[in-house]
This record gives structure tokens, sequence and C-alpha cells, in this order.
């Protein structure tokens, strides 16, 4: 039997035969006995649990089917059966041994556990409280959520014993409904709330002042509704550009030493789904594909895959830059000093809020945002029964796209008056390739500006007053319909290049047609800006604004 190490002056071994960790210990009689794990921190936890036990004198020799004997045993047969995921399987054991710190009765005999002991145990777990360091001050512990697993285990582990004949069904206590009450907590639920919108155009503004990063990356694509777990999973067989789609199909989980890894599905079946592979995501996402190596994750630590926390801890960093939601937190030193330390209380999650808040702004089909976020029921969203197209949810993405960048560029209406000044006076054949590029790639900016196309309008609706005169009439429909055609076609030929960067990157004479639409749109816009009317004038708006 090969030794594998020591754990507070122990030795662990390892019994190949049962696949199982033993060590030994000397119980309350002088007698050395074994107590095994599955894994090596099962069996450490287990030893812990018995020296503790020793300690308070609550050790029983023969071990009886104490209702933590039977937990632990039912999570043992759940993780070999594979009946749960592991991550699920971790947090069982967490729970475990929350009710083996906190419900003294736990250590009874399952059978003679009486529902009046068990509820005072769990009407205590309400009202205590610990300490949090980062804000200096005593919080009640637990959460409703987490006093709800801890009850919801407590009653699967009564049911299991009745299952494996431990007891009768009239001696579970939860067989009658509300015997044994599920106890309500006294901490506050956090409510993750979405940004607004100023906040929303602070944090896109301070994305670009970022060192650019594969962190930075992530979070761009965590603003279109992704989970994070999903996104740190893609691995390079996720991504069809030929077919343009995202495959979600698994999630980060945990693995029995509490790493992180790719799990087997998502994290509800709902979630596995296609996702739009929009121009711009794959401006963020091609850099990193490994062609010849569709099993290797797209975002990663040297192959390993980059844990949650980082990338929250880098949300904050920009939300703290941006002067979002800043709070105050307490951190102890590697000197042990205690410093205050500014951060923010904005998370991974709250970015998926934002995305599903946007598209109710733009309209979107509730089916099509049920589909995009992955929900199992659009009650999450709205309560529609029907299913949205794969090219609605790509209109849908794109609509949000748009939405972020106007939001950034809204707020510098001075930089697209510039740009429009300077384009007007371009010589489009002079221009050498490095101008082109950045040129076309500050017009494509354009398109999203709320502001151009609502300019674009209200001068319309100027020139639709027309004068008697059939001079006049004819000069200012001939504007109004000059306006109308060169902005759809900077639209049309904006969205073109976008579908076909590098096509268009190539092909410089599309680019001199494109600077020269938006020349004359230019053109057309201040013509509309001087005409003054001569007469008293009439409205037409039927030709105009429904052109």
């Amino acid at each position: 039997m090969p030794n594998v190490g020591t754990y507070r002056g122990i030795t662990i071994y390892y019994q190949e035969d049962r696949d199982r960790y033993r060590m030994w210990y000397t119980d309350n009689k002088g007698k050395k006995k074994p107590v095994y794990g599955k894994t090596r921190k099962q069996v450490e936890d287990n030893y812990d649990q018995v020296q503790e036990e020793l300690r308070k004198g609550l050790y029983i020799a023969n071990m009886p089917d104490t209702l933590l004997k039977l937990m632990n045993q039912m999570i043992d047969e759940q993780e070999e059966d594979k009946k749960l995921k592991q991550n699920s399987i971790n947090r069982k054991r967490d729970t475990a041994n929350i009710v083996r710190e906190h419900i003294k009765c736990c250590r009874k005999q399952i059978k003679r556990i009486k529902e009046d002991e068990l509820n005072d145990e769990l009407k205590k777990l309400a009202d205590m409280k610990k300490f949090v360091q980062s804000k200096g001050k005593y919080e009640y512990r637990f959460s409703q959520s987490y006093i709800d697993k801890i009850y919801s285990l407590i009653r699967e582990t009564f049911n299991y014993a009745v299952i494996k004949r431990k007891m009768t069904k009239e001696q579970n206590i939860f067989e009658v409904e509300g015997r044994v009450k599920k106890p309500k907590a006294n901490k506050i639920a956090k409510e993750v709330k979405p940004l607004t919108r100023q906040e929303c155009i602070k944090f896109l503004e301070q994305i670009p002042k970022e060192k650019r990063s594969q962190i930075i990356d992530i979070i761009k694509i965590q603003l279109l509704g992704f989970r994070i777990g999903e996104t740190l999973s893609l691995t390079n067989e996720n991504i069809d550009i030929d077919e343009r789609k995202i495959y979600v199909e698994t999630t980060l989980t945990k693995d029995k030493e509490d790493k992180n890894v790719r799990g087997d599905t998502t994290k509800t079946p709902s979630g596995k789904r296609s996702y739009p592979l929009t121009y711009s995501l794959q401006e963020i996402i091609e850099p990193y594909l490994k062609p010849n190596k569709p099993k290797a994750l797209i975002f990663s630590n040297n192959g390993k895959a980059i844990n949650e926390s980082n990338v929250c801890r880098v949300v904050k960093r920009i939300c703290t830059h941006a002067g979002i939601r800043i709070i105050t937190v307490k951190k102890k030193k590697a000197d042990g000093r205690i410093s205050n330390v500014k951060t923010s209380d904005i998370t991974t999650h709250s970015l998926r809020h934002l995305f599903a808040s946007i598209a109710v702004i733009v309209k979107a089909d509730p089916t099509v945002l049920r589909d995009l976020l992955g929900h199992k029921s659009v009650t999450v969203s709205y309560d529609v029964y029907a299913n949205g197209t794969f090219d609605q949810m790509e209109s849908t993405v794109e609509k949000i796209e748009d939405y972020y960048t106007g939001l950034t560029l809204e707020t510098a209406n001075a930089d697209m008056e510039e740009l429009l000044k300077i384009i007007s006076t371009l010589k489009v054949h002079t221009l050498e390739e490095k101008e082109i590029i950045h040129y076309k790639r500050e017009i494509v900016r354009l398109v999203y500006i709320p502001k151009l196309e609502e300019d674009v309008n209200a001068l319309i609706q100027k020139v639709s007053k027309i004068e008697d005169t059939t001079e006049d009439n004819q000069e200012r429909l001939n504007l109004i319909y000059n306006l109308l055609t060169n902005m759809s076609a900077f639209k049309i030929q904006t969205k073109e290049l976008k579908r076909d960067i590098n096509q268009c990157n190539e092909n410089y004479n599309y680019i001199f047609n494109y600077i020269q639409t938006t020349q004359y749109l230019i053109k057309e816009m201040e013509k509309a800006k001087k005409y003054e009317p001569k007469k008293k004038s009439a409205t037409i708006s039927t030709f105009a604004i429904n052109y």
C-alpha cells in the first residue's frame, strides 16, 4: 500500500483494491482505527471530523446511521453514479460541511431526530452572523439561497434513509409537509442591477483606455449576453466562420480537486444553443483561433482554463477607473495591516443583465432574447411561447452592438463634426494606403451615431415645407431625394464593408466609392442647412418622410 504523504503528522495511504485513501486515528478507548475517503482532501476532512468529535466528546465508536453519515454516503453514491455534474457534487459537499459544523443533531441517529430540534437548529442559521473583514462589520452569514440548499440536502437525506431502509416512511419527519419549516433568511439578497445609460457610456469609453489583453476581449464578448463560464469554455471547434455561428455547448465547472475545467454540458439544457457570429464578434475571436487544435480552448492561460474571478477582477478595475459604483473595502496586506481599497460592486454577470436590458430598449423579440440568453422559458424575459429565427437573433445582436457603439460616440458629436469636415475636403485618389484604411474605419463608426441619421431626418423635415412656386418645389424635392438616396447608399455600403472587411481592404476602388458617397451626403446636408424658404410655406409630409 503506497504512502502518498502526511497530514497533521499522520501518514496517508492509497488502498488500490478499494480505490480509497486511508488514515489512522486513535479513538477515545485508545484503539487505532481507519478513516477513508475517495480523494485525499476527503480523507483529510473525514480525519478532521473524527478529531473534532473526539475533542467535543461526540464520537460514537460504532458509527450508527447518523444524518451526517447518510448524507455523505448519498453524495458518494451520486458521484459514483455520475447523476450530477462534478460542480454540483462539490457544492453538496460544501453544504454537508455547513451541516456538520452548525446542525448539532446531524450526529444523532437519523430516525431519532425530532422535528422540534431540527427546526430549532435551522432557525439558528438565519440569525447567525460573521465578521466581514472587507466591510469591517458583522453581517448575517447565510442568504436565503444557502439556507434553501441546506434545507433541501437534509430533506433529500431523510428520503434517502427511507429508500435505504434505515428508517420507516412514518419516521421521516419530512413526510408531512410543514412539519420541518424552512427558515427565512435575515440576510438581504444582493440584487444584480444592470448598468444605467450613463454608467454604460462610461464603461464603454474606458475599455479602449485599458491595455489590450485577452481578458479585455473576453469582457467585450460578455457585453453580448454570454455566461462567463460559456465564454471561457469555448473551443476552436465551437466557432464556424462559414456558417457564421458560435456553438455554445459547455461551460466551465470544477473537478474533484476544485480546479477549473471544461464541463460536458452547459449550465442548463436550454443553455446549449447556436449564437450568431457577427462581424464584430469575429474580429474579437479570430486572432485567438487555432485551426490545427480543434479541442483547444480559445481563451486560456498556457492551455489551462482562465479563472472566472480573474475576469471579474478586471471588470471591477475598469469600473473603478471609470468611477462606476465605487465602494471601499478593507483588505488585509501581507504584513497583516488592514487598508482601505476602492473597488466596484459590478461583476461579469452584471454585463449579462445589461445585454438583456438593451435588448428590451431595441425592441428585440421576446423569444429571440430567450434564445440568445439560453433560457428555458421566455418567462425569464417575457411570457411568450414561440421560437425566434436565427436571422432574427443575428439582427438583434447587431442592433445591440450598434447601440453600444452609438453610446460611446453620442458624447463625441464635436469629433463627428470635425471628421465630416475633413472627409468633405479629401482628394480620395491621392490618399495613401494607411490613410484609406484609417478613414474607412472612421466612416464606418459614423453609421452608428444616432445623431447623424437624426440630423438628416431633421433636414428633410426642414426642406419639406414647399412654397407655391414650381421652381422651388422641384428644387426642394431634388434636395429631399438626394438626402434620402445618399443616406441609404451610405448605410448599405457601410453594412457591406463591415460584412466583408478583408475583401474591401484589398479593393481600394470600393473604399474610394465609399468615401465619395460620404462626401455626397455631407454636400447635400450642407445644401439643406443653408437653404432658406423665400415665401410662406405649406407642408408636404407624405413624400418627404415616407419616401
